[in-house]
């Protein structure tokens, strides 16, 4: 490990390609601010400015009448701060032998052979090759007795496939495994391979796997689409999922860390995978947020995150229920270092680290991103792990810049764990349908090892999500607020607005003002009940409110006007600004879990004459969380692209139990597929991530000198 930052991982020959952007509209970021992981929601931060320009094209490409970001209201106290997200960094060993691609008149030469294993080991396969065959192609002008020679050594049959071709039965008690070994070590020997099986393709009968485009691409259209561009895609661009499921599903010898929000471990689709703690750890994990807690479930509607994320690793393959996971069957360890908030500190990831290594994880999966100065106790934390051979699969992050700029352009804060050299780290950059890089994701040259699906992802949530559409909403009086569609410079959008003439003309701001006397409130009942253990509202608000007028939001947990008596404010009263401004609003609704949640906006007037032009409240978005719920959503973000490699990598060390850290993130780089359109150049390795080629990826033998003449 590198003890300060340095020239970055080097895994393998080539050189690769950020935390959660739940929703079209609205981009979600881990974030590491002071010391602290936070899920930024595209408000300004006081700590690193304004934001909003750089993160335009992330959201709405293109200008609009929101202009670039939504800034964070001051007065508001209950989300997030700051922001972050934590995930990344390796360097590869170096092959012993150099490879070369023999055509023409090259001749590639082996000599001083020392006895010694193949470098990616093997078990016995579980259907993806023959096990008890090889195909061994001799070099040219090698002679009938040369060839008797080697392949006698190891083989009781031959028979021929093509010129300098055979297909060799193995001796009994011969392994697939230790006949390429000795036959790679032949000079009479140009390639030796297993004898792969191929078939029709293994694909899994859940329910909404037609929608899973990351693990099997047709060029399907995404139903509730939150990323908008490449929707359909391109067929076949995904992890080749099918042909490697042909190979293995079963992930179940190496245990999966994620550390993350928690794991709704009482989940359908997930609770058959959950790893077994025995007595100590009965809830499947640790809770590091809570001081002292051994369960590590989801407590607030906002925390989605980890399930979503568990999901895309192990959601049950193939039980006619909901998505499949990378793996069918697994162990997953549910490690929460994220609280309600999106906020987890270096001491609260250091701790989820070593448990998840000191009670045998293989891999870890962390979600997250920061921006920050060095962090030597997290790079200390990642190296533990190195050094009890445990890969970390991390996240570049959902700034849409280069990793080692950041987002505020100061070369002293990069994006970490996606920055940390250490060779057990593998950092992920999320790639569209098409698979272009994705418009909110990371990139380097440096730091980001391979790109993965990252747009309109679905998995398992925790409770339910749902994108208000402003049908159904009863405005007190009729003819102060009112629900339309604007095209204000992003596409039509649904809103709710006040004046009813506010929406302008295409890339015009409204000019037509409300009422002076206004006192105009619109509401809607929302069921909140029947196992809804905690609720959340989050909306934006473009407002032009003239000083001393008001807006506010309100709840009534009776289903009456919320402004009329009984309710309470969730916004209280706040005074309008003479600048049109759009604003973020995260409510927390967990006095009000009944089935006749009524949630109202209202818009006051002094009297006083005004050329203020009102509001419109626009992207309006509930969660619940409801343990036991059978619930799936679609989320954009690195954070969802971490996951895929991560799934990979557990069938790879599952598949091959004595492989190290090393050998797997080598099947994982050298068997990825080669980026195509914008992801090219935004990755160290230029190279996708591909579930096939990962397992049936055999490094070339070490321990040899090569020479050519």
């Amino acid at each position: 490990m590198d003890a300060q930052p340095g020239p970055g991982r080097q895994h393998g020959r080539r050189g690769i390609q950020g935390v959660l952007q739940h929703h079209i509209r609205i981009h979600h970021r881990w974030k590491h601010a002071g010391g602290r992981c936070a899920l930024e929601r595209g408000y300004a931060d006081p700590k690193h400015g304004d934001p909003r320009s750089a993160r335009r094209q992330l959201l709405f490409p293109g200008r609009g009448l929101f202009g670039p970001w939504p800034r964070r209201f001051p007065q508001r106290t209950d989300g997030p701060e700051g922001d972050h997200h934590p995930m990344k960094a390796m360097n590869r060993h170096r092959h012993d032998m150099l490879f070369l691609l023999i055509s023409g008149f090259l001749l590639l030469t082996l000599s001083q052979v020392q006895a010694g294993p193949l470098v990616p080991r093997f078990d016995e396969p579980v259907g993806g090759y023959a096990p008890d065959e090889v195909l061994v192609r001799f070099r040219a002008g090698t002679t009938p007795a040369q060839r008797q020679q080697a392949a006698g050594a190891i083989g009781i049959r031959f028979v021929s496939l093509a010129p300098d071709v055979q297909r060799v039965r193995l001796k009994p008690g011969e392994t697939v495994a230790s006949a390429v070994t000795r036959l790679a070590a032949d000079p009479a020997v140009a390639h030796v391979q297993p004898n792969y099986r191929y078939h029709a393709a293994l694909a899994p009968n859940d329910s909404d796997y037609g929608q899973l485009w990351g693990l099997n691409n047709t060029g399907q259209t995404i139903t509730g689409a939150v990323y908008g561009t490449a929707n359909p895609g391109v067929p076949d661009r995904d992890i080749a999922a099918e042909a490697a499921w042909d190979i293995s599903t079963d992930c179940r010898d190496a245990v999966v860390a994620v550390l993350d929000t928690g794991i709704d471990y009482t989940h359908p689709d997930l609770v058959a995978n959950m790893w077994d703690g025995g007595a100590a750890y009965p809830n499947h994990g640790w809770d590091f947020v809570l001081a002292g807690d051994n369960d590590p479930r989801p407590v607030g509607a906002g925390e989605h995150h980890g399930t979503h994320v568990a999901g895309i690793i192990a959601a049950v393959g193939n039980n006619t229920r909901g998505a499949t996971g990378v793996c069918w069957q697994a162990r997953l360890m549910a490690v929460r270092v994220l609280n309600a908030n999106g906020i987890g500190t270096t001491a609260d990831i250091i701790e989820g680290i070593r448990f998840a290594v000191d009670r045998g994880a293989k891999v870890i999966n962390m979600s997250l991103a920061g921006e920050s100065p060095y962090d030597a106790f997290y790079a200390e934390a990642i190296d533990y792990a190195r050094q009890h051979d445990v890969l970390v699969v991390t996240a570049a992050g959902n700034e849409g810049v280069d990793v080692r700029v950041g987002s505020d352009g100061n070369s002293g804060t990069w994006i970490y764990p996606c920055a940390f050299s250490h060779e057990n780290l593998i950092c992920v950059g999320a790639l569209d349908q098409a698979y272009d890089i994705a418009s909110f994701s990371n990139y380097g040259t440096v730091d980001v090892d391979l790109g993965a699906p990252g747009t309109n992802v679905r998995s398992s949530l925790p409770g339910q999500v749902l994108v208000d559409d402003f049908s159904g909403w009863s405005a007190v009086p009729a003819d102060g607020w009112t629900s339309t569609s604007c095209d204000v410079g992003y596409g039509p959008m649904n809103m709710l607005v006040n004046p009813a003439n506010w929406c302008p003309p295409l890339n015009s701001l409204p000019s037509n003002p409300y009422a002076a006397d206004a006192n105009d409130v619109i509401y809607r009942i929302f069921d909140l009940g029947n196992g809804v253990v905690a609720a959340s509202l989050a909306y934006y608000a473009f407002m032009d409110v003239a000083a001393g007028d008001t807006f506010a939001s309100a709840y009534d947990a009776f289903g009456n006007n919320p402004f009329a008596g009984a309710g309470s404010f969730l916004q209280a009263p706040i005074d309008g600004s003479s600048l049109p401004q759009s604003f973020y609003f995260e409510h927390d609704l967990g006095n009000c879990l009944t089935t006749t949640c009524a949630i109202g906006f209202r818009l006051q007037g002094n009297g006083d004459a005004t050329t203020a032009t009102g509001l419109s409240i626009y992207y309006l978005e509930l969660k619940t969380l409801e343990p036991g719920s059978n619930s799936y959503g679609n989320y954009n973000g690195t954070s969802m692209a971490s996951p895929y490699v991560a799934g990979i990598a557990a069938l790879v060390r599952a598949f091959n139990p004595d492989y190290t850290f090393a050998d797997t993130v080598e099947a994982l780089i050298e068997g990825g597929d080669a980026a195509v359109g914008t992801f090219v150049g935004r990755s160290r390795t230029d190279r996708t991530a591909n579930a096939e080629g990962a397992l049936r990826y055999l490094a070339p033998p070490g321990n040899f000198t090569v020479s050519v003449r």
